[in-house]
């Protein structure tokens, strides 16, 4: 319960303290979880940072399948990213992954080339989700004022 209210103190008041960072909102996982076992949603919040785009085709309906057929193929092989299918007009795109920075996506992204059924998959820049684990204050705040 703490850590909720700390939240959400945390999410009214950045934009005034400059936290661009906490200048997002918080998500909840929706995909069933990859086991048996319930887990509980995990909390994220929306942030600048780059995917891995895997596919990038035309706006018809065998695109739109091979999206969804990349999509279910990069899940398969890599469960521990996020994928990501939609249109983005004029074309559907195929994403994967949600990195904060550049250098973590370019160690999936090679990985990704290493396996041969992605071989022009590239680094794009977008919104990404973010574990709430990732989040860091400033450092020039004083943290025990918290």
């Amino acid at each position: 319960m703490f850590k909720r209210i700390l939240l959400i103190v945390l999410m009214l008041f950045a934009p005034a303290w400059g936290w661009t960072a906490l200048n997002a909102q918080v998500w909840h996982d929706t995909q069933p979880p990859a086991s048996t076992d319930s887990m509980p949603p995990r909390p994220r919040y929306k942030a600048q940072g780059y995917r891995i785009q895997i596919y990038c085709g035309i706006n018809g309906r065998k695109s739109r399948a091979e999206a969804k057929r990349m999509g279910e193929m990069a899940q398969s092989l890599f469960p521990e990213l996020s994928v990501y299918c939609h249109y983005k007009q004029p074309r559907w795109v195929c994403c994967v992954g949600d990195f904060p920075t550049r250098e973590a996506a370019q160690h999936h992204l090679q990985a990704m080339r290493r396996s041969t059924f992605f071989p022009q998959c590239q680094i794009v820049k977008s919104q990404v989700l973010l574990p709430l684990s990732t989040l860091t204050l400033p450092e020039d705040h004083d943290r025990e004022s918290y």
